[in-house]
């Protein structure tokens, strides 16, 4: 009985050190942006306003892909997201931010239905055939950045750059946590 207390013991205490130690690889991988030229930038959906305009976060986003796209990294921005609960498709409004901040609109391709990381990855796997698309940059927050590269590279793209979006929150504190197990459920998926 006193072998079981001791694996127990020892066996949470691993299964701690190993959570945070994997949390702060996704801390540092998230944080350390890896641009170059690519064919496209990714810029995954969030939350839209009820007034319609988008959350700080989802502008955060969409705000380092102008950037990307100013500086020449990619020919064309793609936004993915789905319908969300205050009523709004979330790549129609991250377009209308981009045309606003004077993107091309031939230079936009909107995914509608990006509702999660993997149809995101899915769907832009799909599209990346379709217009020879080798090379992405993703645009999240930080803390997604893992996920992100993870579920792209499941569906074929090598070595996917990433940027973080300038944006920090109190909410990050549950969000890390989250990607953590998010990253194994991600591993283990069964991806079609």
């Amino acid at each position: 009985m006193m072998w079981v207390k001791k694996v127990l013991k020892y066996g949470g205490l691993f299964l701690a050190m190993w959570f945070v130690l994997h949390a702060i690889i996704i801390v540092v991988d998230g944080l350390r942006d890896e641009v170059g030229p690519a064919d496209a930038i990714l810029i995954f959906g969030n939350k839209v306003e009820e007034s319609g305009v988008p959350s700080a976060r989802l502008q955060s986003r969409l705000d380092k892909g102008v950037e990307l796209f100013s500086e020449g990294q990619a020919p064309l921005i793609i936004v993915s997201g789905g319908f969300g609960k205050e009523g709004y498709e979330e790549a129609e409004v991250m377009k209308q931010y981009l045309v606003a901040q004077k993107i091309p609109v031939s230079a936009i391709v909107e995914d509608k239905k990006g509702y999660d990381t993997y149809q995101t990855a899915h769907n832009v796997a799909v599209l990346a055939k379709d217009r020879n698309i080798n090379k992405v940059i993703i645009v999240s927050q930080y803390y997604h950045i893992t996920r992100a590269k993870l579920a792209l590279s499941k569906f074929g793209f090598v070595a996917p750059y990433a940027a973080h979006a300038d944006i920090f929150e109190l909410r990050d504190l549950y969000s890390i946590p989250r990607e953590v197990v998010g990253y194994y459920v991600y591993l283990f998926k069964d991806y079609k």
